[in-house]
């Protein structure tokens, strides 16, 4: 037993929080300059980095480059420029307002343009590489610091003191306080994604910044003002937008100065010389104190505060304030000059931001603006299926850089919503849409490209038809309602939320259904989160429907359940009720919302009055009557499944399920598959994609893991219910097929057959317990047989996933309907092939590819029934379990096998550049073989082919064929006695290998008391002759066309049969001939 880790920090607080970084890195810095006389600069900037280096290392990269850069173009521009100008050399805080402003733009450059081009041009050249969340740089002033510290030395003496303190910081954090400490740095991760999401998103940071760095520095000059560095006041004007952040500063200000003035004058520190570093470290001592102190007490007697919230703004700047009112003794001046200074500089930043938003700087659209949509559309289809179309088209703005609304365009898009709202407020219902207020409004949203849509349930849909805009879906209700208007903020973040949405909008009578139409997090300077954006098209309906009556619908993330618990929960946590629902309600209850009929619908669910940690611009704006619902996914279906069903696409939501084999399926359903040269594969849409994969596969992958055969009836229907109604927005359906006589359970996605079909493929997933082998015939029809066996290893190998196109690969003459075109990555058996690799990524998988080989591609010399090529390399020394079962299934199948290894013979065996090859990248612990299989063995495979003829010869000779499930017959019923007589085993045998019907009549003439029966096995789907006797018993079985012919398998136990019917082996036989 061990004492560590120490509980040394306050857990909720400073147990993980940067300020105890930058206390370890400023006793470094300090302890350098007074020992070894370095530069006292730079203070904050070691602890602000290490927690970047242990989380982020290429971004603190990133940022020491971003740093040398700004260096040498502010020196460049302060030292030769500034002279050829005519100026003098700048000094001072005219070069450090320099360094600010161009730091600024080389992080403009660098996060804007550099970066992503570098980062691209990786992701091009086959490198797996998120550069999005790595290649970026994080803080306001980081970089001018850095700069700043080279300035004096230059940039070698700089820069290597710089990395020393960094060194000695990153030491101690990360081989002390980290290891032996509560201290943890994995939270550390979340606020420095918060930290640079917060300040890309909101450009008015900088121009605050650089106004009032500049404005100090004149007031400085002016009136002498100090301010301890003129970022001071520059960061306390960001302040004044929340004034009890600028209040807890100066309160922690002012009680640093008190608790130094009163210990300095302690008998401890009468002899000590405090001036410089020494007394810079004393202060910011007194504020690691109070802060851990303050922590101590927040967390034991008000757990529910989020602690950072009452410490200072900035690590470093109540200390800076304290310790420049003490060294001048004029705290009430630094106070008011520091506070006149930020509030002025403020005002005046505010003018220039508001006329610069005056100018429109957004990118025209490709197309000609001109062109108007139709005011009213009146539609056929009824309003849940424009909805549900509405919001699938969303995943198209996924595919396109994000471009926000204009200003012209939100200013139009809201004096549309004021008339709206003027004609809502109109006591007539129905309302007509020939409302003054409405045809004004019509002719509004038309003029900035939004789709009218008046359906028959007298609804109308305003959808946004440029989808790089991403402008969302609003539904309104003409009719009479309760009042409530729901929102769905994030439908393409949180799964299942836009269902539920649409849903709760029938069954509650809401007024209004308010959907987003973009990802949160698909711009990088999070234009595109709604929830955080002032201004959007989102925001502009929430303020003019809300009317104190809103149920804003969210469901659990990573991001959101770590902000509110503080903690990391891994998926399958949040997809169960292992976190609470929860409903925050901001001064008072939506009128709207029915909370009995809530808790009766969903259960038991946490409510709370005060708001949560998370930021939400229409909670902001809203004054009262707003509540929002946390779901998780387990209450999501819930609640789905607990609201009356709205009519799907095709009019039919029950799941079909069917009782047959899988192979009689697949054999009935192969000739639906479009064929060569018909021109009927329709290419699919990355968009559409994309929904296929975040609204179908991944909810049913969830499904299956979750061991669902132990799940009661309704729990199976509510979950596959509602992902068969998102399957049915792409034309697919979900079939339940049961084996008969068998616990085998597959769900096979499939496409509707009153849809128009589109023939993306049939996918195949097996719910017992399964292997994990991923299966895929990726040429069904063009390479013959490689699919029937390709079923046969699926069943053989319990393999938990088969996928197979449904067209021919050369069905349409430009190269769209061949899945493994080099240049034909957007297809559905692609997107399922990645789906299944990242949702199982840490597990141990093989993907099986089964591919045909002609003979004249064959080498003679190495005749072996399938060659297998790994690919990732041509050493198969050492394979995986799974290969080893793999090679050991086909050696019990009688059949020979060779690896491909880089002979001259196999060029074009490998298989390092295929199209599926290049995701397994992304799923380190999987592998992938393709089995190549010879012309002769899938000749011998299929017996399709020559089943037409064995049937007329069997009718000529006047016998029937039988369905029959051999292994259980011969379980059931003892094997003959008997031995096969010669006289009927050779002519019998002759007609197995030749077909010649003159044998089977002459093997049927012999037989005598005997019985001969044409059989089809229900399970395998092969034929046989079996002999009978007079009790009938079995005698003999023979294959019909053998894999095997001259293997002859002698019935002793049951294995013997199973063993028989796998091999395709010549011969049964009950006893020796």
């Amino acid at each position: 037993m061990t004492i560590f880790p120490l509980p040394l920090f306050p857990d909720g607080g400073l147990a993980s929080s940067v300020v105890v970084t930058v206390w370890v890195g400023i006793w470094v810095v300090a302890f350098l300059n007074l020992r070894f006389g370095f530069a006292l600069s730079g203070l904050v900037v070691p602890g602000y980095l290490v927690p970047l280096l242990i989380v982020k290392p290429l971004s603190a990269g990133v940022i020491l480059i971003e740093g040398i850069v700004t260096y040498f173009i502010t020196l460049l521009l302060a030292n030769g420029s500034m002279q050829r100008l005519g100026a003098s050399e700048m000094f001072g805080r005219d070069r450090f307002f320099a360094l600010v402003l161009v730091s600024i733009l080389v992080r403009v450059v660098f996060d804007s343009w550099l970066l992503p081009w570098l980062g691209q041009g990786l992701v091009n050249a086959g490198i797996d590489f998120d550069y999005r969340n790595n290649l970026q740089s994080f803080g306001l002033i980081i970089v001018s610091l850095i700069a700043n510290q080279m300035w004096n030395g230059g940039v070698r003496r700089g820069c290597s003191s710089l990395f020393l303190y960094l060194f000695i910081t990153y030491l101690i954090v990360n081989f002390l306080v980290i290891p032996y400490t509560n201290f943890s740095i994995s939270n550390l991760s979340f606020i420095y994604e918060d930290i640079a999401s917060s300040i890309l998103a909101t450009p008015k940071a900088y121009i605050i910044l650089l106004t009032t760095a500049y404005i100090a520095s004149k007031m400085n000059l002016r009136y002498g003002w100090e301010f301890n560095g003129i970022l001071i006041p520059s960061l306390l004007a960001l302040q004044w937008y929340e004034p009890s952040k600028l209040l807890v500063t100066f309160v922690e200000a002012f009680i640093i100065l008190w608790l130094g003035r009163a210990c300095l004058k302690l008998p401890l520190f009468t002899h000590f010389n405090m001036e410089g570093s020494r007394l810079l470290l004393f202060f910011f001592n007194l504020s690691f104190i109070y802060k851990y102190l303050l922590s101590l007490i927040l967390v034991r007697w008000f757990p529910e505060v989020k602690v950072s919230d009452y410490f200072a703004f900035g690590y470093l700047l109540s200390t800076l304030l304290a310790l420049k009112m003490f060294q001048k003794d004029i705290p009430t001046l630094v106070t008011r000059a520091t506070l006149q200074t930020s509030a002025f500089a403020l005002i005046f930043a505010s003018i220039i931001g508001y006329a610069l938003t005056l100018i429109d700087f957004s990118p025209k659209p490709s197309y000609d603006l001109n062109r108007s949509a139709s005011v009213v559309k009146l539609s056929e289809q009824n309003q849940d299926q424009l909805v549900i179309e509405g919001y699938s088209n969303f995943y198209q703005s996924r595919t396109l850089q994000y471009s926000p609304p204009s200003l012209q365009d939100l200013a139009t898009y809201e004096r549309a919503f004021i008339a709206i709202r003027q004609a809502l407020l109109s006591p007539v219902r129905p309302l007509s849409i020939n409302h003054p207020k409405l045809t004004e409004a019509f002719s509004l949203l038309a003029s900035i490209d939004i789709d009218i849509i008046h359906t028959a349930e007298n609804t109308l849909i305003l959808k946004d038809s440029r989808p790089e805009r991403a402008g969302g879906l609003v539904v309104i209700n003409l009719n009479e309602s309760t009042g409530l208007t729901l929102e769905v903020p994030a439908p393409l973040n949180e799964n299942g939320i836009a269902d539920l949405g649409l849903r709760m909008y029938d069954s509650l009578n809401a007024k209004a259904l308010i959907y987003a139409g973009s990802h949160r997090f698909q711009d990088p300077l999070r234009q595109s989160d709604m929830l955080n954006v002032p201004r959007s098209f989102f925001q502009i309906a929430h303020e003019r429907l809300s009317e104190r009556n809103v149920l804003q619908l969210r469901g659990y993330t990573r991001t959101a359940a770590r902000e509110l618990y503080g903690e990391r929960f891994e998926d399958e946590l949040i997809t169960s009720q292992a976190i609470p629902n929860r409903l925050w309600i901001k001064a008072s209850l939506p009128e709207g919302l029915n909370v009995t009929q809530l808790n009766a619908s969903l259960g038991d669910f946490t409510v709370s009055w005060s708001p949560p940690v998370f930021s939400n611009r229409q909670r902001e704006y809203s004054r009262e009557g707003f509540a929002e619902l946390m779901l998780t996914s387990a209450g999501i279906r819930q609640l789905i499944a607990s609201f009356e069903p709205v009519k799907p696409p095709d009019n039919n939501l029950d799941i079909d399920t069917q009782k047959t084999t899988l192979k009689e399926w697949l054999a009935t359903h192969k000739m639906t598959w479009a064929g060569k040269n018909s021109e009927s594969y329709k290419p699919a849409k990355l968009n559409e994609l994309i929904f296929f994969d975040e609204q179908v596969l991944t909810p049913l992958f969830q499904f299956i893991d979750s061991d669902p055969l132990s799940k009661s009836t309704d729990e199976l229907r509510q979950a596959l219910e509602a992902i068969n109604r998102m399957a049915q927005v792409m034309g697919y359906k979900i079939i339940s097929l049961q084996q008969p006589d068998s616990l085998e359970r597959f769900l096979v996605l499939t496409e509707l057959t009153q849809a128009e079909q589109r023939y993306w493929g049939t996918y195949i997933f097996r719910l017992s317990s399964a292997a994990p082998y991923f299966i895929k015939a990726p040429r069904p029809l063009i390479e013959s047989n490689s699919f029937n066996y390709a079923v046969s290893l699926f069943t053989d190998l319990n393999a938990k996933a088969l996928l197979v196109p449904s067209s021919h690969a050369l069905a349409n003459a430009d190269g769209t309907a061949n899945v493994l075109g080099k240049d034909n990555s957007v297809t559905l058996f692609n997107r399922v092939h990645q789906s299944l690799l990242r949702h199982y990524q840490s597990e141990n998988s093989l993907v099986i590819q089964t591919r045909g080989v002609s003979a004249n591609q064959w080498d003679e010399r190495n005749a072996v029934d399938i060659r297998l090529a790994l690919w990732q390399n041509s050493n198969t020394q050492f394979t995986t379990p799974l290969m080893d079962t793999l090679t050991q299934k086909i050696t019990d199948s009688g059949l020979s096998y060779d690896f491909v290894d880089g002979e001259k013979t196999e060029i074009g065996y490998e298989d390092h550049y295929s199209l599926l090859s290049q995701y397994m990248a992304v799923a380190r612990q999987s592998e992938m073989v393709t089995l190549w299989l010879s012309e002769q063995l899938r000749r011998k495979i299929n017996q399709g082919s020559k089943t037409a003829t064995y049937r007329k010869q069997f009718l000529a000779m006047q016998i029937e064929l039988q369905e029959r499930d051999i292994a259980q017959w011969i379980d059931t019923t003892k094997p003959s006695r008997q031995a096969l007589p010669e006289d009927v085993y050779k002519p019998l045998n002759k007609f197995v290998n030749s077909g010649d019907i003159i044998m089977l009549a002459n093997g049927v003439s012999a037989l005598g008391t005997l019985q001969l029966e044409y059989l089809r096995d229900v399970t395998s789907q092969q034929y046989f002759i079996a002999v009978s006797d007079v009790q009938k018993q079995p005698v003999a079985l023979a294959s019909i066309d053998p894999l095997i012919p001259e293997e002859h398998i002698l019935l002793s136990e049951q294995s013997s049969v199973t063993r028989f019917i796998k091999r395709q082996s010549g011969w049964l036989l009950a006893g020796e001939r």
